[in-house]
């Protein structure tokens, strides 16, 4: 992205050279440059989304213990999505030595905080209580109560969806890709997973062109990976290199995504470029 120091206006790397408002030469941003900003100055949303991105390797280097810090940062201030995630860690033994009875304390907050936002019509609180009551988790489990959630959440979803909102686009998507409130429908999900990627939503490029590949369209899905690759996307730099050594394809390509997946500590990209020897000569 590019902003204009000027005004403030932000527009995509291949827009201008300069700011159509005021002429200033517009500048190169980090888009993460505001989470952190936000996340430093104390705001909640911001620590979350920091940890996820530290979780995933988006943007930033992987960092578990990282991650775990601006959630826990987060969850003093009773965010339930940093609440959950924490949960899931202590759930798993992630970084931390595993504690059922400490999974389920940040999960039972969790479901507090979504159930008092999902009854003020926070779709994304109805999605994760519907989530908490598919996996029971902080509550007890309830396939009936979790598509009740679910449903109210699709809803909402699919108001935001259908304004333009590439967020809300995508996360219908995934609601009819999983079955989650609505009647499961591939065609569907990837309708709106594309409606979002054409707004530049890398995780619903990728989604979409995952989509495209199960449906035999490789170049398609090429085109959308690659578009998530280059927006830092780990798992869609993952894929895009071995797609392009399965096919015997450009294997300097692949090799480049590799690198780049594993500046950002993923270790499965490691391990590929380690001892796979279609690209071991490359490096």
């Amino acid at each position: 992205m590019k902003r204009c120091s000027k005004c403030n206006h932000v527009f995509g790397d291949n827009a201008y050279l300069f700011c159509p408002y005021c002429g200033v030469e517009l500048q190169a941003v980090n888009p993460l440059d505001d989470v952190k900003r936000a996340a430093e100055q104390g705001d909640s949303e911001a620590q979350y989304k920091l940890g996820c991105c530290y979780d995933m390797g988006n943007g930033v280097k992987i960092d578990p213990q990282e991650a775990m810090s601006w959630w826990t940062k987060a969850a003093k201030q009773n965010n339930p999505k940093a609440q959950y995630e924490l949960g899931e860690y202590y759930s798993l033994g992630h970084q931390v030595e595993k504690d059922e009875n400490k999974a389920q304390e940040y999960w039972i907050k969790a479901a507090q905080g979504f159930r008092q936002a999902a009854e003020q019509g926070d779709a994304d609180a109805q999605h994760m209580l519907g989530t908490c009551y598919h996996q029971g988790h902080g509550v007890e489990k309830d396939e009936e109560k979790a598509q009740e959630w679910w449903s109210k959440s699709a809803e909402l979803y699919r108001k935001d969806a259908e304004n333009g909102n590439a967020e809300a686009q995508y996360m219908l998507g995934d609601c009819y890709l999983m079955g989650e409130g609505v009647e499961e429908d591939e065609e569907e999900a990837d309708k709106w997973f594309r409606k979002a990627a054409r707004q530049g939503h890398a995780d619903a490029q990728f989604r979409y062109g995952l989509g495209c590949d199960l449906n035999d369209d490789e170049e398609e899905a090429m085109e959308w990976i690659r578009k998530a690759a280059e927006q830092g996307h780990v798992m869609a730099m993952n894929w895009l290199a071995q797609a392009l050594v399965n096919s015997d394809g450009n294997i300097e390509e692949a090799v480049h995504w590799l690198r780049r997946a594993i500046e950002l500590g993923d270790e499965k990209a490691r391990l590929f470029l380690e001892h796979d020897v279609r690209v071991r000569d490359y490096k």
